[in-house]
């Protein structure tokens, strides 16, 4: 590996050895060092093949503006998240992170509270997400000795989840949290139903709900619904036909948009597995 550029002590960039051009970071990877030198592999810890333009530019400058032990904090929690989500987090979530982290004890130091709306759409939707984020914040007090209030852990869950789902929009993502909790409200007041947040039944109907909305706001194609499923026959039932009717409603007064109609039978659909379970 040959750095070509030097961009702080800690972060540099560099050509491997099958001429790709990549990121290395480290404590004092670069110290020293020009154009054409080989970094010390001992000092290596992080090697980034950006695909965003203007990646190293980005961690160059949270990395020389803060301390080098944010960046480690970032990548020990993403490394962390890959482990017990068994995703692949996009390279973005190290800036994400670290930049919000760097924010979010700004303010802890300062006396301000922030509080997150998103905690319990993230507690509820996105249970093992808020998981690491809650390990996270174990990790942050133990490696720069802050204890930030649970509502970071929301976020930080907000910021991995956006990450592996390749979200470019975070807006979309907030957007269909709000939108999942409308049709969980509509669905409980047409059907009467109490849910069991530990069942199986509920956390595969949460898993399609949350997949029918990040298509929706995404732009995304939906997938066909099974053969032999009928968003037609689904109409027939008065209760799901209800139900959609306000989803709809919902969708064309606060987005001013509807969705295609393979999303709406696969929407449909899903209602329908998820009323007759329960």
């Amino acid at each position: 590996m040959t750095i070509r550029k030097v961009l702080s002590h800690n972060v540099a960039v560099a050509e491997d050895e099958q001429g790709r051009e990549c990121i290395v970071t480290g404590k004092g990877v670069a110290f020293g060092l020009q154009s054409g030198d080989a970094p010390e592999s001992s000092r290596v810890e992080k090697v980034f093949y950006p695909r965003e333009k203007g990646m190293a530019k980005k961690l160059s400058d949270i990395i020389d503006g803060f301390s080098y032990d944010y960046f480690r904090v970032g990548d020990e929690i993403v490394n962390r998240a890959s482990q017990r989500l068994g995703v692949r987090i996009h390279d973005s979530a190290y800036v994400a992170l670290v930049d919000h982290l760097v924010c979010a004890i700004e303010r802890f130091n300062n006396g301000i509270a922030f509080s997150s709306l998103l905690t319990l759409e993230m507690k509820q939707f996105y249970p093992d997400e808020f998981a690491v984020g809650a390990e996270a914040l174990g990790i942050i007090e133990r490696r720069l000795g802050v204890r930030l209030p649970e509502d970071e852990a929301a976020f930080i869950a907000f910021h991995l989840v956006n990450a592996y789902t390749n979200g470019d929009r975070p807006v979309a993502m907030r957007e269909g949290l709000t939108l999942l909790r409308s049709i969980l409200d509509i669905v409980q007041d047409v059907y009467g139903i109490i849910y069991d947040q530990t069942s199986q039944g509920y956390s595969v109907f949460i898993t399609q709900l949350r997949q029918f909305s990040l298509r929706f706001f995404r732009g995304d194609e939906a997938a066909a619904p099974p053969r032999g499923s009928s968003y037609v026959s689904i109409q027939d039932n008065p209760n799901c036909r209800e139900c959609l009717k306000r989803i709809l409603e919902i969708m064309r007064s606060e987005y001013d948009r509807l969705p295609d109609e393979v999303q709406l039978s696969s929407l449909a659909l899903c209602l329908q597995q998820f009323t007759t379970s329960t």
